[in-house]
């Protein structure tokens, strides 16, 4: 954070360790608790650039990570921030990359126990879909071809089912 206000751009800070949403993460809650918002504001887009590189890179940066981090942002056990912008940017992650992240199990397992988002998060997630749905016209179900393949043996009523 010191670097940040002596200048040293943000781009330059290095994560240490693997988990690179997790730094962000963690420099936003200090940004946060010391009040700085240019440095919030670099975190907020540092993460959604590191969430949208592991979604294009198939999950191989970490899915893993990206699931823990949203689950920490926006589970019933997320960090209270006076500042919502990276739960909010977390939460329009996930409603624009819904039909990619339901393909992975670990994202089915942890929606179904209630431990990746709170109620507030899952309401905010479930309107942001449906106006993703009615803006774009497009389906949110997952692909076809999944469903076709027996993974889950009709979609819609295997989800809520707790043998799935």
């Amino acid at each position: 954070m010191l670097r940040h206000m002596y200048n040293l751009p943000y781009s330059q800070a290095k994560a240490f360790g693997s988990d690179t949403l997790k730094f962000h993460l963690d420099i936003f809650i200090l940004a946060d608790k010391y009040d700085c918002p240019s440095l919030r504001s670099a975190a907020v887009s540092s993460f959604r650039h590191t969430a949208d590189l592991s979604i294009t890179s198939g999950f191989n940066l970490g899915f893993g990570s990206l699931i823990t981090n949203i689950a920490n942002l926006c589970g019933s056990d997320a960090v209270q921030t006076a500042d919502s912008s990276l739960r909010d940017t977390a939460l329009n992650f996930c409603a624009v990359n819904y039909s990619k992240l339901f393909t992975y199990i670990d994202f089915r397992v942890q929606l179904r126990n209630g431990s990746l988002f709170d109620t507030d998060a899952m309401h905010k997630l479930l309107i942001t879909l449906g106006e993703l749905a009615s803006e774009k016209d497009r389906s949110l179900d997952p692909p076809r071809s999944l469903c076709d393949d027996g993974i889950w043996k009709g979609c819609r009523t295997n989800f809520l089912d707790p043998e799935f």
